[in-house]
């Protein structure tokens, strides 16, 4: 029987896809969490997220912006105005619990209506190749700093998102190309250290020049109603665990 593998650690297939030079460039920077890193990361950006290692469905996830000589951490719905970097550090290491943290070099990603969204690649393989079966969009909810579906985001189709930016033909069809190359070329390198993965869901955040930024991979990604091919495959995959 042939096993359905799921990498929890983030840092661990950030890693992997660091190590490859066609993936390496749509990878923003992305360090363990200590008081030293965090007061790197501020230093070197405007924006950076905080986020669990393992974590799940978005949880515990702060943006931290530099305002004049002061911070502003974006957690859930709120918006909290801290002085000094050691009252940021204090907020981290109470949201961490003193599990394993990430810091993550911030991307200022395109919005609709000033909400974020992220684009999920939907990659399968059901027999013994992969295939990019569907890309979707997330919107943030409103006031939400993080663009996850069980945070209340919405979940809308990729073409209604980009046609929404204002992209003209020739750069959504740059971008697709684009997407479909990160999607294809993620899964390979991930199945070269990792065998027996089955199915990811790759989050992406555009940039302002409509750059593609891999924020993370899902191992087991949450499957969505509504599209036939993504559910057809993902049975496929499930019955021949059996």
């Amino acid at each position: 029987m042939t096993r359905y593998q799921v990498v929890r650690s983030k840092l661990k297939k950030t890693r992997v896809m660091q190590s490859d030079d066609n993936l390496c460039k749509f990878i923003p920077k992305t360090i363990i969490y200590n008081k030293s890193n965090l007061i790197e990361m501020l230093n070197s950006y405007c924006l950076i997220f905080v986020k669990p290692d393992r974590g799940r469905k978005g949880l515990k996830v702060a943006g931290i912006k530099r305002y004049n000589e002061h911070f502003i951490v974006h957690y859930n719905c709120n918006r909290l105005l801290m002085k000094e970097i050691s009252n940021v550090n204090d907020f981290v290491k109470v949201l961490s619990g003193g599990k394993k943290f990430l810091i993550q070099q911030g991307i200022d990603v395109l919005q609709i209506n000033e909400r974020p969204f992220n684009l999920r690649i939907w990659v399968q393989k059901p027999y013994n190749a992969w295939e990019i079966t569907g890309i979707t969009a997330v919107l943030a909810a409103p006031k939400r700093v993080v663009t996850n579906y069980r945070q209340g985001g919405t979940l809308l189709p990729f073409k209604e998102v980009i046609n929404k930016t204002g992209a003209d033909f020739r750069e959504i069809k740059e971008l697709t190309s684009m997407l479909y190359h990160i999607g294809d070329h993620t899964a390979k390198v991930l199945n070269k250290e990792y065998s027996n993965l089955r199915e990811l869901g790759i989050d992406i955040g555009l940039d302002q020049r409509f750059w593609p930024w891999i924020i993370e991979v899902n191992t087991k990604p949450r499957i969505i109603i509504g599209n036939a091919k993504i559910l057809q495959y993902h049975r496929i995959i499930i019955d021949s665990l059996i």
